[in-house]
Parts: C-alpha cells; sequence; structure tokens
C-alpha cells in the first residue's frame, strides 16, 4: 500500500533510472496512428527506458 515505494523500486531497477513522462512517448504512438506507419504490421515497438536490453542475452 506504498505506491511511492513501488515506483522508486522500479524506478532504481531500470538501466536509466527513470520512468517515462507521457510527453515522451507521444511520438512514437502519433507515428504509429499516422499514415507514415503504414507498412508495419504486427511489429512490436518498446518503451521501457532499456529495460528489455537489460534482461537480453545478446
Amino acid at each position: 500500500n506504498k505506491p511511492e515505494v513501488v515506483q522508486k523500486f522500479i524506478q532504481d531497477n531500470l538501466p536509466r533510472k527513470k520512468i517515462a513522462e507521457a510527453e515522451e512517448v507521444v511520438p512514437l504512438i502519433l507515428f504509429l496512428a499516422s499514415d507514415a506507419a503504414s507498412m508495419m504490421s504486427g511489429s512490436c515497438v518498446s518503451i521501457d527506458a532499456g529495460e528489455g536490453k537489460a534482461y537480453s542475452l545478446a
């Protein structure tokens, strides 16, 4: 029942030590909703502050 503790834990464990703000993800959302993304199909685009890379085997 302490959301600020949970948020700090998550943030501290991200490679970039930062949780994205809405303004930081809006450009990608606008692109995906635009005609410029018309050739994208079935793609996953991660906005995870590098967390996916932290757990990759590469």
